[in-house]
């Protein structure tokens, strides 16, 4: 999980399906404030123009190349969904709880509470515990916040004053909040807020999940090693190849960024400026 920026994109497809969910997103306010009944429609914030256009264009496509925001697993094999970071409709609890919440509905067309995500983050997925009989993983409707007095159940509510328990990619920088066993591919936390986005997206307990993380970390790791000696060797032409593979991983282009700038940070503090500058002085940036 890495933050992804995502400007709005200035692009007449963009602008247009922007409008159709604003004057949307009034339609349902106005339905909700009467107490009349109101849907908030798939079609359109599901979008097949934009979603194969802005968010689940192809794996070289910024901001998201085709990976689920949360795990960054690659949706190339998933038809992936577009997730409401806030509900739409109705909210659970940390525990999977309902509560008495109308639902976030008037962010149900909001892109900024939009982003790709794969089924095992999106959906609840049961787990097999002999002590937790009932245990599942997935987001579904979960949205802990630190203080529920501090919920917001209407658009006329200081949303800004809500904290969150669960991170968002977006907003948050996962980094700061999340660390990586690069030997076993197991994500750790110190503070509330990774512990519960651990915990919710179950990103320990899905296996092929924590072993793409551990492969991606060895993989790392014989890039770096391979670059250098590419470096000691100067072999040009290896050195701009593993270069290249190092770059594209801490850029977020691969699947599993997280682990690329993790374990790079671990192995003498490797940045993308470090990297470019060895380009830089052997000719080699253009």
């Amino acid at each position: 999980m890495i933050k992804i920026n995502f400007p709005e994109p200035n692009d007449p497809d963009w602008v247009r399906w922007r409008t159709q969910c604003e004057q949307e997103t009034q339609e349902v306010i106005q339905k909700h404030n009467n107490g009349e009944p109101y849907k908030i429609r798939s079609d359109i914030y599901r979008s097949d123009l934009v979603k194969k256009k802005f968010y689940l264009n192809d794996s070289s496509g910024p901001p998201f190349y085709r990976k689920c925001a949360y795990c960054e697993s690659s949706l190339a094999n998933q038809h992936g969904d577009i997730e409401h970071f806030r509900p739409k409709k109705e909210v659970h609890d940390a525990n999977g709880k309902k509560i008495d919440h109308p639902g976030y509905y008037w962010l149900g067309y909001d892109w900024q509470n939009l982003f790709p995500s794969c089924t095992r983050c999106n959906s609840k997925y049961n787990w097999e515990r002999p002590d937790e009989p009932d245990h599942k993983t997935g987001k579904g409707n979960i949205f802990p916040i630190k203080d529920e007095s501090k919920r917001v159940s209407s658009p006329q509510g200081d949303i800004t004053k809500e904290e969150p328990l669960l991170l968002h990619p977006l907003v948050d920088n996962p980094e700061d909040f999340l660390e990586l066993e690069t030997q076993t591919g197991k994500m750790l936390s110190f503070n509330e807020r990774g512990q519960m986005t651990i915990k919710i997206l179950g990103f320990n307990e899905r296996e092929q999940l924590v072993t793409d993380r551990k492969e991606t970390a060895m993989l790392t790791v014989k890039a770096l090693n391979d670059f250098n000696n590419a470096l000691t060797e100067e072999d040009n032409h290896n050195l701009l190849k593993y270069a290249l593979i190092l770059l594209n991983g801490l850029a977020g282009k691969k699947k599993h960024g997280f682990v690329y700038r993790k374990t790079l940070k671990k192995l003498n503090n490797v940045t993308k400026e470090y990297i470019l500058e060895v380009l830089e002085s052997r000719n080699l940036m253009d």
